[in-house]
């Protein structure tokens, strides 16, 4: 393949579902735990070849994200053996104490795809609100 046109750059861009988490309070009903981590490995390892073409590829992990299908399933996250609800789970688990806005994971994908991350490549983004 002949090498881009100098300045030109194209982007590939995935994004994972939300990270797995050792928190035993959490349940994760039908979650493949190995997804996040396979796609990290593959974001790495495709790098070098694309970037040989003038392709960058990175992943976005995000945290939980509020949509309407998150609110209809807040309640199946909670482990049934605990006494606390969904919003304080999250308050608690979480640096910034919340879940992300829409918007604030299109940023992410906007930033990725846009010059400004021209030299980013191979990573995977965590956007979780510094879950923990």
């Amino acid at each position: 393949m002949a090498d881009p046109p100098a300045g030109h750059r194209s982007t590939a861009a995935t994004c994972t579902r939300a990270r797995t988490t050792h928190h035993s309070e959490l349940s994760r009903p039908g979650e493949d735990h190995g997804s996040p981590a396979s796609t990290s490995v593959d974001v790495v390892n495709l790098s070098p070849e694309l970037g040989r073409r003038g392709i960058t590829i990175n992943a976005i992990a995000p945290g939980g994200t509020v949509t309407d299908m998150s609110a209809d399933a807040a309640s199946q996250y909670v482990h049934p053996d605990l006494d606390t609800d969904f919003n304080t789970l999250i308050r608690t688990s979480s640096s910034l104490g919340r879940m992300a806005q829409p918007p604030e994971i299109a940023a992410v994908v906007s930033f990725l795809v846009s010059d400004d991350a021209s030299f980013i490549t191979g990573r995977t983004i965590q956007a979780d609100g510094g879950w923990f």
